[in-house]
Protein backbone atom coordinates (compact mmCIF):
# COMPACT_ATOMS: atom_id res chain seq x y z
CA UNK A 1 0.00 0.00 0.00
CA UNK A 2 1.52 2.84 -1.27
CA UNK A 3 1.06 5.98 1.06
CA UNK A 4 0.52 9.61 0.37
CA UNK A 5 2.68 12.33 2.18
CA UNK A 6 3.21 16.07 1.16
CA UNK A 7 5.60 17.63 -0.80
CA UNK A 8 4.68 21.07 -0.39
CA UNK A 9 3.14 23.37 2.43
CA UNK A 10 1.94 26.85 2.81
CA UNK A 11 0.66 28.85 5.34
CA UNK A 12 -2.73 30.49 4.03
CA UNK A 13 -3.98 33.84 5.45
CA UNK A 14 -7.50 32.37 5.23
CA UNK A 15 -9.39 29.49 4.98
CA UNK A 16 -8.64 27.87 1.26
CA UNK A 17 -11.97 26.66 -0.31
CA UNK A 18 -11.15 26.13 -3.63
CA UNK A 19 -8.24 25.52 -6.10
CA UNK A 20 -7.76 25.12 -9.76
CA UNK A 21 -4.64 24.45 -12.26
CA UNK A 22 -4.28 26.77 -15.16
CA UNK A 23 -5.34 24.88 -17.81
CA UNK A 24 -3.01 26.70 -20.40
CA UNK A 25 -0.07 26.55 -18.00
CA UNK A 26 -0.38 23.94 -15.44
CA UNK A 27 2.40 25.16 -13.30
CA UNK A 28 0.04 28.39 -12.02
CA UNK A 29 -2.32 27.11 -8.86
CA UNK A 30 -5.21 29.49 -8.23
CA UNK A 31 -6.54 29.33 -4.50
CA UNK A 32 -10.02 30.95 -3.34
CA UNK A 33 -10.00 31.95 0.34
CA UNK A 34 -12.44 32.80 3.16
CA UNK A 35 -12.67 33.75 6.65
CA UNK A 36 -15.27 34.42 8.71
CA UNK A 37 -14.83 37.19 10.75
CA UNK A 38 -18.21 37.60 12.84
CA UNK A 39 -20.45 34.82 13.80
CA UNK A 40 -23.30 36.90 14.93
CA UNK A 41 -22.91 38.83 11.77
CA UNK A 42 -21.93 36.12 9.27
CA UNK A 43 -19.32 38.72 7.92
CA UNK A 44 -16.64 37.26 5.75
CA UNK A 45 -13.61 38.13 3.85
CA UNK A 46 -11.51 36.24 1.27
CA UNK A 47 -9.02 36.19 -1.57
CA UNK A 48 -7.53 34.83 -4.06
CA UNK A 49 -4.05 33.46 -4.47
CA UNK A 50 -1.97 32.68 -7.71
CA UNK A 51 0.82 30.03 -7.46
CA UNK A 52 3.63 28.61 -9.40
CA UNK A 53 4.33 25.32 -9.03
CA UNK A 54 8.11 25.07 -10.08
CA UNK A 55 9.91 21.43 -11.12
CA UNK A 56 11.38 20.54 -7.77
CA UNK A 57 7.38 20.72 -6.99
CA UNK A 58 7.02 23.24 -4.15
CA UNK A 59 4.87 26.45 -4.87
CA UNK A 60 5.82 30.19 -4.72
CA UNK A 61 3.12 32.66 -4.24
CA UNK A 62 3.19 34.99 -7.35
CA UNK A 63 0.22 37.55 -6.47
CA UNK A 64 -2.69 37.74 -4.13
CA UNK A 65 -5.75 39.84 -3.67
CA UNK A 66 -8.11 40.68 -1.34
CA UNK A 67 -11.69 39.92 -1.98
CA UNK A 68 -15.49 39.67 -0.94
CA UNK A 69 -15.15 35.66 0.72
CA UNK A 70 -14.13 33.04 -2.46
CA UNK A 71 -16.03 29.78 -2.45
CA UNK A 72 -15.27 28.66 -6.14
CA UNK A 73 -12.90 29.60 -8.20
CA UNK A 74 -12.60 28.26 -12.48
CA UNK A 75 -10.26 29.25 -15.10
CA UNK A 76 -11.93 29.66 -18.52
CA UNK A 77 -11.55 26.45 -20.42
CA UNK A 78 -10.71 28.64 -23.52
CA UNK A 79 -8.27 31.70 -23.81
CA UNK A 80 -10.25 35.19 -24.81
CA UNK A 81 -8.30 36.97 -26.72
CA UNK A 82 -4.84 35.69 -26.12
CA UNK A 83 -5.66 36.27 -22.37
CA UNK A 84 -6.38 33.64 -19.50
CA UNK A 85 -9.61 34.26 -18.23
CA UNK A 86 -10.34 33.71 -14.24
CA UNK A 87 -13.82 33.96 -12.68
CA UNK A 88 -14.66 33.47 -8.93
CA UNK A 89 -17.89 33.57 -6.85
CA UNK A 90 -17.88 35.48 -3.71
CA UNK A 91 -20.29 35.68 -0.49
CA UNK A 92 -21.26 39.03 -1.57
CA UNK A 93 -23.30 37.69 -4.73
CA UNK A 94 -20.83 38.78 -7.06
CA UNK A 95 -18.82 36.96 -9.73
CA UNK A 96 -15.53 38.30 -10.39
CA UNK A 97 -13.88 37.97 -13.88
CA UNK A 98 -9.97 38.70 -14.19
CA UNK A 99 -8.73 38.86 -17.68
CA UNK A 100 -4.65 37.34 -16.60
CA UNK A 101 -1.53 38.59 -18.17
CA UNK A 102 0.65 36.31 -15.98
CA UNK A 103 2.04 36.57 -13.52
CA UNK A 104 0.18 39.34 -12.18
CA UNK A 105 -3.35 39.36 -10.42
CA UNK A 106 -3.36 42.88 -8.95
CA UNK A 107 -3.78 44.62 -13.11
CA UNK A 108 -6.11 42.38 -14.35
CA UNK A 109 -8.94 43.44 -16.38
CA UNK A 110 -11.89 42.52 -13.91
CA UNK A 111 -15.52 42.75 -14.94
CA UNK A 112 -18.25 42.23 -12.25
CA UNK A 113 -21.63 40.31 -12.46
CA UNK A 114 -23.81 40.57 -9.07
CA UNK A 115 -26.29 37.71 -8.66
CA UNK A 116 -28.69 39.74 -6.60
CA UNK A 117 -29.26 42.03 -9.32
CA UNK A 118 -31.48 39.74 -11.03
CA UNK A 119 -34.14 38.87 -8.99
CA UNK A 120 -36.41 41.35 -7.39
CA UNK A 121 -37.38 39.02 -4.15
CA UNK A 122 -33.86 38.20 -3.29
CA UNK A 123 -31.14 39.91 -1.42
CA UNK A 124 -28.00 39.38 0.08
CA UNK A 125 -27.28 36.02 -1.61
CA UNK A 126 -24.10 34.49 -1.98
CA UNK A 127 -22.61 32.96 -5.28
CA UNK A 128 -21.51 29.44 -4.43
CA UNK A 129 -20.22 28.11 -7.30
CA UNK A 130 -19.64 28.81 -11.10
CA UNK A 131 -19.30 26.52 -14.07
CA UNK A 132 -17.76 27.87 -17.41
CA UNK A 133 -19.30 26.47 -20.94
CA UNK A 134 -16.12 27.16 -23.65
CA UNK A 135 -16.19 31.01 -23.02
CA UNK A 136 -19.80 32.01 -23.69
CA UNK A 137 -21.33 31.38 -21.16
CA UNK A 138 -21.36 31.09 -17.55
CA UNK A 139 -24.01 29.51 -14.63
CA UNK A 140 -23.98 30.27 -11.25
CA UNK A 141 -25.50 28.59 -8.00
CA UNK A 142 -26.60 31.18 -5.22
CA UNK A 143 -27.40 30.17 -1.12
CA UNK A 144 -30.48 30.84 -2.04
CA UNK A 145 -31.93 28.21 -4.40
CA UNK A 146 -31.31 30.27 -7.56
CA UNK A 147 -29.46 29.60 -10.66
CA UNK A 148 -28.31 32.39 -13.20
CA UNK A 149 -26.81 32.32 -16.79
CA UNK A 150 -24.62 34.41 -18.46
CA UNK A 151 -23.91 34.94 -21.75
CA UNK A 152 -20.97 37.05 -23.38
CA UNK A 153 -20.93 40.08 -25.51
CA UNK A 154 -17.52 41.26 -26.83
CA UNK A 155 -15.66 42.41 -23.71
CA UNK A 156 -18.83 41.73 -21.65
CA UNK A 157 -21.00 38.97 -19.59
CA UNK A 158 -25.14 39.61 -19.16
CA UNK A 159 -27.65 37.91 -18.12
CA UNK A 160 -29.18 35.60 -20.38
CA UNK A 161 -31.82 34.06 -17.72
CA UNK A 162 -32.12 32.81 -14.37
CA UNK A 163 -34.11 30.24 -12.08
CA UNK A 164 -34.91 28.66 -8.75
CA UNK A 165 -33.39 25.39 -8.46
Amino acid sequence: MEVLSSMNKFDMNYCCDSVEFCPYDPSYVIVGQYELLDRESQKKTGGISLFQVNEDKHMKLIDSIETAAVFDCKFAPEQINDKTCLAHCNTDGTIDIHMLTFPQLNNSKQLQLNINDNTDDIEDEAALSLAWYKTNKIVCSGSKGNISLYTRNEDNYTLLTNWKA
